[in-house]
């Protein structure tokens, strides 16, 4: 599919709570927005454990009444960065989302949801919000996170 073709409309990983759309918002389907939509699954049993089963699944509901406002997922951050064999603790330098591309939004957005993916590396994130210089409350922070007890562990 062309790069120009994607665009991103659901996430989960471990730590991401349910997500259910606010009422009032929604993506476009058909001829005026997303017309394929293509399904991304990956499974992990790296010990090979045997009868290791599935319960996941996700629900799609559709209606020809169109929403107050459209909806979309932002998505911040790198995949370019190595953090140092042997170090306890290491920040990451960090990622921006400039006001030359903020400016190009169509108007206000308000965040509806916030996640964080770091596999079995990410100790701990935060997703901070700058207004004219002025640091504002977060949009998203884990203080703790545990891949291996996501559901339970964050905070």
């Amino acid at each position: 599919m062309p790069e120009e073709c994607r665009a991103f409309l659901f996430g989960w990983a471990p730590g991401t709570p349910r997500v259910d759309m606010p009422p009032e918002a929604g993506h476009r389907l058909g001829r005026d927005g997303v017309r394929y939509i293509a399904l991304q699954v990956h499974f992990d049993n790296p010990q090979g454990v045997p009868g290791v089963l599935d319960n996941s699944g996700f629900r799609i509901s559709v209606t020809r009444r169109l929403r107050k406002y459209d909806s979309g997922v932002l998505t911040l951050g790198s995949q370019a960065f190595a953090i140092p064999p042997g170090q306890a603790f290491y920040t990451i330098a960090p990622n921006a989302c400039p006001s030359k591309c903020t400016s190009r939004f169509a108007g206000p957005l308000t965040v509806t949801n916030s996640g964080f993916h770091m596999h079995m590396t990410g100790r701990a994130a935060v997703t901070r919000l700058f207004r004219d210089g002025r640091e504002l409350q977060p949009i998203g922070f884990r203080r703790h996170f545990d891949f291996e007890c996501a559901c339970c562990c964050c905070c």
